[in-house]
């Protein structure tokens, strides 16, 4: 869920476009929820000298197919957690560098090649499609407790799965 789905649940009606596609909003957009409060609406692009694959993708200004070198990006989502929390994730024992890591995953989730040789290409587009996943469901749990307190526990709507 993004910043223009949260837009429309506060507001209870499509007031902004949304879409799952990175990008999709492209300027800022006012909305009047009440006589006190007006929101913005903004893109998602965060400017940053960071041009690398990985550094786009977590800021989701990437699409995953669009990614030239996936191991690459796997190892940048490795280097912004804790061992703790990947093993934690894919279930998998502690590991020691990224090619461990990428190597654990692919025999956890089968994705060896011939003679069992560990497809890292393919595991790596795993790791970051699961990454995203486990992104966007901590945003999604973040903007609702922000809804909660925005409407006083009150019903919001909008599919936020708020409602008493």
């Amino acid at each position: 869920m993004g910043k223009s789905s949260l837009v429309n649940s506060l507001k209870r009606s499509r007031a902004v476009g949304v879409s799952s596609t990175p990008g999709f909003t492209k300027s800022i957009q006012q909305v009047r929820l009440d006589a006190h409060i007006n929101l913005l609406d903004s893109p998602g692009v965060m400017f940053s000298d960071e041009t690398n694959d990985g550094e786009l993708v977590l800021r989701n200004c990437l699409k995953i197919e669009h990614i030239a070198d996936p191991v690459t990006v796997a190892y940048t989502i490795v280097s912004k957690c804790t061992t703790h929390q990947l093993c934690s994730v894919y279930g998998i024992e502690p590991f020691r560098s990224g090619d461990e890591f990428l190597m654990a995953v692919a025999k956890k989730r089968g994705k060896l090649g011939k003679a069992g040789v560990p497809n890292l290409v393919e595991t790596a587009r795993t790791v970051i499609q699961v990454s995203l996943a486990v992104l966007q469901t901590i945003c999604y749990l973040r903007l609702t407790r922000l809804c909660v307190v925005l409407c006083g526990g009150a019903v919001c709507g909008g599919g936020l799965g708020l409602e008493r």
